[in-house]
């Protein structure tokens, strides 16, 4: 067949509208209603497309896909019958072949947008992936996760911190890989809610791998499908140790408070009631048992107000390089009147290359007060107390080491552990009646922490006790100090 492929080419690239281009399209049509019927050359030089003799639509199904148009046809000018029909029988053959080529165009079109979709989504899971595992790995409670029937699938860093146990540890195991010191009941109801499907939170004592416990707060919250069908569950788990530790120092505090001053208490009321109805030449005597029990409490309110400060950071150290020997001078002076009254030899002893120190000059006064007053009071008639003086190291460091030692009781090694616990009074103090809170070496510990050093005490029963205060020494400062010993004797010396 031959035809003119510039103009079949211009056809192809006319991209014609029927808006735009009304009467080219509409003979277009024309031909369509023409299809299979051949037009002579001088009917075809009278419409569009003069080459075109012989119209075929390409249909399917009813379907018009397109036209075929056909050209001159050597070496006759006309189509006979014969050549029509096999024309028009090529034409249904290409139809389906047109159809499927389209088909096969917008599938593949359609599979590459799914594709571009598919990839575009994946990076987004991904990075949302990344997101949770980040958000997981640095969370500050231990987080796991279980299927339905309560096996581990996945815990965070923070779980395996808090129970100790490595994630492949833990993976594949069942939730009661964990052991609750606790009531049964509550275990009994966490596994009763698992069973169940619902949430289940409250407080347990977890016991970790290398058998330390830890107080926990846990909360195990059903996963559930669109559909509702539990898939799992999500638990969390919170370290509350410190705050239990909190709870409990608290009622004892509270507890100790209550005794502590519920004894003067009863002595005043006691001692007021005396003084309305007893001799009155005994009121002298009344009255000084009620200063006495009066400056108790108010040691006692003292002690809790400046340890409340110590604790929130309320009464600031200002700590600025101090002469250490002039520091425990006037300690020692100062605690002369209550070593004469208690018939105790007090004695200061200071080396020559004491070095200063960096400190609040009150607050290690308070300190250094402390240690000797308690020395004194543990300390019988006769006996002595010293407080030396001596360069030393601490933490690798220059630093300033005072010691307070006695010749009392001594201290049992089953109470040295606790003796600078809050109201903490040993059993020198119970039987001796030895006034004081129990807060006053707590206090010590407090200021010498403060200062970044360290409190500590040596002793045996019937020995004596020696307790060891060590302050960093002020850097690049030297004071050249002359050796000197001290002693202040009871009223019975010279």
């Amino acid at each position: 067949y031959s035809f003119d492929g510039e103009k079949l080419m211009e056809l192809y690239t006319e991209n014609l509208d029927a808006e735009q281009n009304t009467s080219s399209y509409q003979e277009l049509q024309g031909m369509l209603t023409r299809s299979g019927r051949y037009r002579s050359p001088v009917e075809a030089e009278k419409g569009y497309l003069p080459w075109v003799l012989l119209p075929v639509a390409v249909r399917t199904r009813d379907k018009v896909m397109g036209i075929w148009l056909l050209g001159r046809r050597d070496p006759d000018d006309f189509y006979p019958h014969d050549d029509i029909e096999l024309l028009e029988a090529l034409s249904n053959q290409i139809a389906p072949v047109i159809e499927n080529i389209r088909h096969y165009e917008a599938l593949k079109l359609q599979a590459n947008h799914l594709a571009d979709e598919v990839a575009e989504r994946t990076a987004e899971l991904c990075e949302e992936r990344a997101r949770t595992q980040v958000i997981l790995d640095r969370a500050g409670e231990g987080i796991f996760f279980a299927d339905p029937a309560g096996e581990i699938l996945d815990i965070n860093p923070e779980m395996a911190e808090l129970s100790g146990y490595q994630a492949d540890e833990l993976i594949g195991k069942s939730l009661a890989v964990w052991n609750y010191e606790d009531d049964s009941r509550i275990t009994q109801d966490l596994w009763k809610a698992l069973r169940s499907g619902q949430e289940w939170c409250g407080e347990l004592i977890l016991r970790r791998k290398d058998g330390t416990s830890r107080d926990v707060s846990m909360t195990i919250t059903p996963i559930r499908s669109e559909s509702g069908h539990l898939t799992g569950y999500v638990g969390v788990q919170s370290d509350i140790t410190k705050l239990k530790e909190v709870d409990r120092l608290k009622s004892n505090i509270i507890s100790s408070v209550s005794h502590e001053m519920k004894t003067p208490l009863t002595t005043i009321k006691t001692y007021l009631m005396l003084l309305r109805r007893g001799k009155v030449e005994k009121r002298e005597n009344y009255l000084g048992v009620l200063d006495r029990e009066a400056d108790r409490l108010t040691r006692i309110i003292e002690d809790l107000l400046d340890l409340s400060a110590l604790n929130t950071g309320k009464i600031p150290s200002k700590l600025v390089p101090i002469s250490a020997s002039d520091l425990a001078q006037r300690v020692f002076e100062s605690s002369q009147t209550l070593a004469i009254s208690k018939n105790v030899l007090l004695s200061l002893d200071l080396q020559t290359n004491l070095p200063p120190m960096i400190a609040d000059a009150g607050q290690i006064e308070q300190v250094l007060s402390n240690l000797i007053v308690n020395a004194l009071n543990y300390t019988q008639s006769g006996g002595h107390v010293r407080l030396r003086g001596m360069p030393d190291q601490f933490n690798g460091e220059p630093a300033v080491c005072f010691c307070v030692v006695d010749t009392g009781p001594g201290i049992s090694a089953a109470e040295v552990p606790h003796l600078f616990d809050r109201f903490y009074r040993g059993q020198a103090a119970r039987e001796s009646s030895a006034p004081g809170t129990g807060l006053g070496l707590t206090i010590c510990r407090e200021i010498v922490e403060l200062h970044d050093g360290e409190i500590s005490v040596e002793s045996r029963l019937g020995e004596g006790a020696t307790f060891i205060i060590r302050i960093p020494a002020a850097p690049e400062l030297k004071q050249e100090l002359a050796p000197f010993n001290l002693e202040i004797r009871t009223p019975a010396g010279d």
